[in-house]
């Protein structure tokens, strides 16, 4: 396993731990079954586990999308709340 899939399923554990990533997905407006159709390869019953349960998904392909989507909704988030100063 490559040192990026590493740090990336050690950030979504951290944001599973802390409660950022239902944080970010509630903040998006997502329920675990949409977010789960746009990580594709994990069930809405597994993300809301890892979710509750704080722990990553088994399989180590669907931890790195899962984190990549949250990261994506986040980079969303951020953006939309800076705005314009025009």
């Amino acid at each position: 396993m490559d040192t990026t899939t590493n740090t990336r399923r050690g950030r979504l554990l951290t944001w599973l731990e802390n409660g950022t990533a239902r944080e970010i997905r509630e903040k998006a407006g997502l329920s675990p079954a949409k977010l789960a159709e746009r990580v594709g390869g994990i069930s809405r019953v597994t993300l809301y586990r890892c979710e509750k349960e704080r722990h990553l998904p088994r399989d180590r392909d669907a931890a790195v999308r899962y984190y990549e989507a949250l990261a994506q909704l986040r980079d969303e988030q951020e953006g939309a709340g800076r705005g314009s100063a025009i």
